[in-house]
């Protein structure tokens, strides 16, 4: 139910999001809306950008499904008719890039989901943000795609799902205030995700002067 309400969200942002861009609030976002004939009364194309092939495929492969319903479901209640279309982004960045490369070249597709993953919102959004692509993500949590002096993403990018520095944050205030522990292990498994997590989770824990040891382990 979750992941089915984040996709939703995700969604109706999206729409949002996309149709505000193509009423002429930036000027390539119209032209794009204009170049690709885009009208509320006919079928709406949105790319998903997840991962559809390999280890993780199953999340991906959920991913769409999902978006499919949501276009069903949350399209019929905005009065749209709105089409996912995916493209595979595996987990690597480089593939996410040419998987965006590809979205921005079918002129049909008006926004898109994703990336899934932070590196491939990284390695996209500037490829999507030149196209005037809007994208929402379900689920990428880089806390340094939207904060910080330098974000990895671009003001075409949203996300409905909490980020590294609340996830942490919280996990760490429920470590201490409701668990009382003071000496703490804290585990990554060595990937991103993980990583960025565990790294807000030990800085918190830190700061209030809880006892923290940090172990890696291979996923």
């Amino acid at each position: 139910m979750k992941r089915r309400a984040l996709i939703a969200a995700a969604l109706a942002t999206l729409v949002a999001a996309s149709l505000a861009a193509s009423a002429g609030a930036d000027t390539q976002a119209s032209a794009r809306s204009e170049a690709a004939a885009v009208s509320c009364n006919g079928t709406i194309n949105i790319g998903n950008l997840t991962v559809l092939t390999g280890p993780a495929a199953f999340l991906g492969q959920s991913q769409q499904s999902w978006a499919e319903l949501a276009a069903k479901r949350v399209g019929a209640q905005l009065g749209l008719k709105a089409r996912i279309v995916g493209y595979d982004t595996t987990l690597d960045p480089a593939v996410a890039l040419t998987a965006a490369q590809r979205l921005v070249g079918n002129r049909g597709v008006l926004a898109a989901i994703g990336p899934a993953t932070s590196g491939g919102v990284a390695a996209t959004s500037k490829t999507l943000r030149d196209a005037s692509v809007v994208h929402v993500t379900p689920s990428a949590t880089r806390t340094t795609l939207t904060k910080g002096g330098s974000p990895e993403a671009t003001s075409y990018f949203y996300r409905v799902v909490a980020d590294d520095s609340v996830q942490g944050t919280g996990a760490g205030k429920y470590i201490v205030d409701r668990l009382n522990a003071d000496k703490v292990t804290v585990f990554d498994a060595q990937e991103p995700y993980s990583v960025g997590l565990a790294n807000t989770v030990e800085r918190y824990l830190e700061r209030r002067n809880v006892t923290v040891q940090r172990l890696s382990v291979t996923n």
